[in-house]
């Protein structure tokens, strides 16, 4: 796709990421500011036992669930289980007392 134009490439983005791009975070964001952040998303497949995060990682991106479940671990016992829909940086944030 980085053989289009930046523009396409934006409006492109935007129509596959409709449904994150509609969820609150970002409904209230100007229509230029999302189009500059829609080609910033990135698809990112985690398999069963696989570990996407852990305790004391920096956190550069957000991260939302498209289908399945997560599970959050506090020591060995599960302390969460994130499900389809969720932008679990809020999970993260909330923890931390923002």
């Amino acid at each position: 796709m980085t053989t289009f134009p930046e523009e396409l490439q934006s409006d492109v983005c935007m129509h596959l990421y409709k449904a994150l791009l509609e969820l609150s975070p970002f409904s209230q964001a100007p229509r230029g500011c999302l189009r500059m952040l829609s080609p910033q998303v990135r698809t990112v497949y985690i398999g069963p036992g696989e570990l996407l995060l852990a305790q004391n990682d920096v956190i550069n991106a957000i991260y939302y669930i498209s289908s399945g479940s997560m599970e959050v671990l506090q020591g060995e016992s599960v302390a969460a289980i994130l499900g389809k829909l969720v932008m679990f940086i809020w999970v993260i944030l909330r923890q931390v007392g923002c």
